[in-house]
């Protein structure tokens, strides 16, 4: 089967008004069991692991929806005589593990909404579900060494995005024209997505509505309401956003007005002293992505190429390095959002599923995109990297019966999870439980709606050059010079991959 035409749509599709409708009254009975429940999810950390993003498909103008958007309904039905899909999925005791596979409903809406999917799948289809847990985060050496031997005990790889593009770049997956059931273009799999992971129009792992993981690793930009009153009592960054006037002058005008020295000991101290931004050591990196730049660029040909010495994207970063780098109210760490639950933070990037772990704090938050780089800037971007999201895949080799069954299965279990767990993770949790104000749902859809991921982090080791760029941001060199050499053994290694991509006949 061929893969079908990608879209170019920038952001998420909208469905048409029977769709609407029907999801609708799906979620006023969803809202109305949940307030039941205790919670939307467990407690602690492991909330941050089974939370995900709504993604409202486009059907298309040729597929009727009857009664019900559902999995039976545009996919027919099947009955696979009780055999077995297996999935071979990233869980290990970090927080981005595996959600695909859950039996037993525990009294809380998300995963309890999982169950209820998967036990509809199955029914439906008379097939059986199985996990086989990696035990690690990163597994796909062994997943090479199963597909090699030409006997692999899966039927789906369920890993970080990473280790798919490690694994497709290695040539032991099945590239989706290959791939029969699943449609890519549908906006269940995240098209606007999967056309940033493509290289030479190979299509190897996508992801999307079957899991609850790509959207959560999504950053935004986490502000301290109180200290933002404190430092201008007029000041409303939402309306700033509506009204389109959040750039990163209006940002780090906010940074900078934050810093208190306390005690004017010129020792700027986390906890003690109060501070206008705080993130991961990869900030000028995620600012960069904000302004709607990447480090890799590709070209008509759908060839990866090193874009951030463009004219644009090296303004971009000399204005970055002018605002971050010598900056005393500009801090990085890990953890971020910690530090910031305890107040004396005024802007905190991490990512949004944070919204849920920051409930245990005082401190009072909004969340709002990364600032454009200047008012000419058409759309807010928000940026994911690879290792937090999981995407799926299918291991070359495994026969055909087992691809069309699993396939087919993974199809279904995205096209259910539209009205099962993502409104009840995205419209009743991030937007309801979870929020502080009734404008952070308007927020939440903005940040969703178009953000960004980059080849260059998604073959961080193999390429070596985000950390190089994040570096040179940081510490204010001359950003053409720093990283010259960079740049040349990057476009060799560019190319080396192309090579290899392209060689794969699977």
């Amino acid at each position: 089967m061929k893969r079908q035409k990608k879209q170019t749509a920038a952001g998420r599709n909208c469905p048409d008004k029977e769709l609407l409708s029907a999801l609708a009254a799906f979620l006023a009975l969803i809202l109305a069991a949940s307030l039941l429940l205790p919670g939307c999810a467990g407690g602690g950390e492991t909330e941050d692991t089974t939370a995900a993003a709504v993604t409202l498909p486009d059907t298309g103008a040729t597929e009727a929806l009857t009664t019900e958007f559902s999995a039976k309904n545009l996919l027919g039905m099947k009955d696979f005589g009780k055999e077995e899909v297996v999935f071979y999925t990233r869980n290990y005791s970090g927080e981005w593990c595996s959600d695909l596979i859950n039996d037993q409903t525990i009294g809380e809406i998300i995963p309890d909404s999982v169950a209820s999917r998967n036990l509809k799948i199955q029914t439906e289809y008379n097939v059986t579900l199985s996990e086989k847990k990696s035990g690690a985060q990163s597994f796909y050496k062994d997943a090479e060494k199963q597909i090699s031997a030409g006997d692999p005990d899966f039927d789906v790889l369920y890993t970080s995005i990473r280790d798919a593009a490690s694994l497709a770049t290695d040539g032991f997956l099945t590239e989706f024209g290959s791939v029969p059931n699943i449609a890519t273009d549908k906006s269940w799999w995240s098209p606007f997505l999967t056309e940033q992971m493509t290289i030479a129009n190979k299509c190897y792992y996508v992801t999307g509505e079957i899991t609850t993981v790509d959207d959560i690793s999504i950053r935004a930009v986490f502000f301290n309401k109180e200290m933002l009153k404190s430092i201008d009592a007029s000041e409303d960054l939402y309306a700033r956003i509506t009204n389109d006037r959040w750039t990163l002058e209006d940002f780090f005008g906010l940074v900078n007005s934050a810093l208190i020295d306390v005690g004017d000991d010129g020792k700027i101290e986390l906890g003690t002293d109060s501070i206008g931004l705080l993130a991961e050591g990869t900030l000028g990196y995620q600012l960069l992505m904000g302004t709607g730049e990447k480090i890799i660029g590709k070209d008509e040909n759908d060839i990866p190429y090193v874009s951030v010495t463009d004219p644009r994207p090296v303004d971009v970063i000399d204005r970055l390095t002018s605002y971050v780098s010598d900056n005393r109210a500009v801090m990085t760490n890990d953890p971020v959002y910690k530090p910031f639950g305890e107040g004396k933070v005024l802007f905190a990037l991490v990512t949004i599923v944070r919204e849920n772990s920051l409930k245990s704090y005082e401190v009072d938050f909004g969340i709002v995109p990364y600032p454009k780089y200047n008012s000419d800037q058409e759309s807010f971007h928000c940026y994911s990297d690879a290792y937090c999201p999981n995407a799926i895949s299918f291991p070359f080799g495994i026969s055909q019966d087992s691809l069309d069954r699993a396939s087919f299965v993974c199809e279904a279990l995205a096209i259910e999870s539209v009205t099962t767990v993502t409104p009840a993770f995205y419209d009743i949790c991030m937007k309801t439980r979870y929020a502080k104000d009734e404008k952070m749902g308007d927020m939440l859809d903005i940040i969703r709606k178009d953000y960004m991921i980059d080849l260059a982090d998604i073959y961080l080791s193999a390429w070596g050059i985000r950390t190089p760029v994040t570096k040179a941001i940081s510490e204010g060199s001359n950003f053409t010079s720093a990283i010259q050499t960079t740049v040349k053994s990057t476009k060799i290694k560019i190319t080396a991959t192309v090579k290899a991509i392209e060689a794969v006949d699977h």
